[in-house]
């Protein structure tokens, strides 16, 4: 029934369970879709911390005001129909004890085509102790073709080879403690189509009673491109056409 449908709600960045140092910038970014037609939708947000209350009204911002301890983010979205939807993850902001190092770009898991290319940037963190950064180094993944690289910008760097990649930015202080952040990039081939398991009924063949229900699941491995549409498709005469 379309007018009793919800949203739901996905909150893109950060992920759960994250950890940030005291200060960092934190990007979040929620969305939502129509539980029904399985549409973008969503014109209004309200985004919550136990710890810090109200934080925004914006589908994405960025924040660097937390105090420290362990958040439930709670971000709730609303239609122009009213439909509500909400979803929550927990991240933790705490002093920094040892060098930290971060991707914010790209500031999570990444798919593209071979030949593409993105100019990777992290940040750093170290105790107010007296140390300093005295190194940086990025390396990008066995069979990547990529050399490492011992700056702190790396400039723009293309893949051409397909694969799954570990994506690391290291940091060394003059304490010779080391901090290091990992984001995985997946390099696919221009021919890469989409592919759709059922994974339930698990038979290929499956006879039920009539009357009977009967649970359907998929698993899906896309592209870089973003998901359009998904449907299940029945046969003439199943009344569920």
């Amino acid at each position: 029934d379309p007018a009793a449908a919800v949203l739901q709600v996905t909150i893109v960045s950060p992920p759960d369970s994250s950890a940030f140092a005291l200060g960092e910038r934190i990007h979040f970014q929620a969305a939502g879709r129509n539980a029904y037609t399985n549409q973008p939708a969503g014109t209004h947000y309200l985004w919550r911390s136990n710890i810090s209350g109200l934080l925004s009204y914006k589908a994405e911002f960025y924040i660097d005001s937390l105090p420290a301890g362990t958040h439930l983010i709670t971000a709730l979205v609303e239609d122009s129909q009213y439909g509500q939807g909400t979803t929550a993850i927990v991240l933790t902001v705490a002093e920094v004890t040892e060098p930290r190092a971060r991707i914010t770009t790209p500031d999570r898991d990444t798919t593209f085509y071979a030949g593409g290319s993105f100019r990777p940037a992290g940040t750093s963190f170290i105790p107010d102790d007296g140390a300093y950064i005295a190194g940086h180094s990025w390396s990008f993944g066995e069979n990547s073709g990529i050399a490492d690289i011992t700056e702190q910008d790396p400039g723009t760097v293309t893949w051409n080879n397909h694969g799954i990649f570990e994506m690391i930015y290291r940091v060394l202080d003059t304490f010779g403690r080391a901090g290091a952040d990992t984001v995985r990039v997946s390099v696919l081939k221009a021919d890469d189509m989409p592919t759709v398991t059922i994974i339930s009924p698990a038979a290929k063949d499956t006879t039920i009673f009539l009357g009977d229900s009967l649970l359907l699941e998929a698993d899906e491995r896309v592209t870089v491109a973003p998901v359009i549409s998904r449907a299940w498709i029945y046969p003439p005469g199943s009344g569920l056409e």
